[in-house]
């Protein structure tokens, strides 16, 4: 199917996240789904509180994107009360405690997975079990990403062993606007994830010109396949 998801990953400000919905808007045909994503994680530079994450949840929702918070290390009763703080109902769990606390989460919150991938392609530890109608095991969608993520590295797409046709998933690691169309000629995601590659010289701020220039470069990636496989209707 066409790619029909992109998440800027890694927002700190309502101004980025404002940025990244007019970049969307302009670039992205209609289908496909744009995800502001925030990182709950004190240690990050690019770490968000839940009281911050209700304005720039606000401005994604309100340019029709879904926000979400991104966990590492917090417990299910953590994560339920900062998803309730920032009004939101998505989670990412991206470490292994995170992902080991997803049964404690109240039943309403969507649930995204990170599979992490060695630089070979190879899957750091044995793929989740797929599941019908979602990502891997019910997830919402199941994020496979570049060793720990966020560090702007990527993996060898070329030997990457992708999961069964149909289910969610998004390509992640060491995106950016000149390597994204090239990664699609690869692969076939539902969406893909991108954060350092679309970030300023800080390694924080989101850099409007690189946010507005990947979703260009994904676009046009995403024309070219449905073009060769004939495919118009958005998933």
């Amino acid at each position: 199917p066409p790619l029909h998801a992109v998440k800027i990953c890694g927002v700190t400000s309502p101004a980025d996240a404002s940025a990244a919905v007019a970049a969307a808007t302009a670039a992205l045909p209609p289908g496909v789904e744009l995800l502001i994503g925030m990182i709950a994680h004190p240690p990050s530079p690019r770490h968000v509180e839940a009281a911050a994450a209700v304005a720039i949840a606000g401005v994604a929702r309100a340019g029709g994107a879904t926000p979400v918070v991104v966990f590492v290390r917090q417990t299910a009763a953590e994560m339920g009360a900062y998803l309730h703080a920032a009004g939101v109902d998505v989670a990412q769990l991206h470490g292994p405690a995170a992902a080991a606390a997803r049964g404690g989460l109240p039943p309403a919150v969507r649930v995204m997975r990170v599979v992490h991938v060695a630089a070979d392609g190879s899957y750091s530890a044995p793929p989740p079990a797929p599941a019908e109608g979602g990502g891997a095991d019910g997830d919402w969608w199941t994020v496979y990403d570049a060793g720990s993520g966020g560090g702007g590295v990527a993996f060898d797409w070329s030997a990457f062993v992708p999961p069964p046709a149909g289910r969610r998933w998004l390509l992640a690691g060491g995106l950016h606007a000149g390597n994204v169309g090239g990664a699609l000629d690869v692969v076939s995601p539902g969406g893909v994830d991108v954060s350092s590659g679309v970030c300023g010289a800080d390694g924080v701020a989101k850099d409007a010109g690189r946010v507005a220039a990947f979703l260009e470069a994904v676009a046009a990636a995403r024309a070219k396949r449905v073009g060769r496989r004939g495919d118009t209707a958005p998933v």
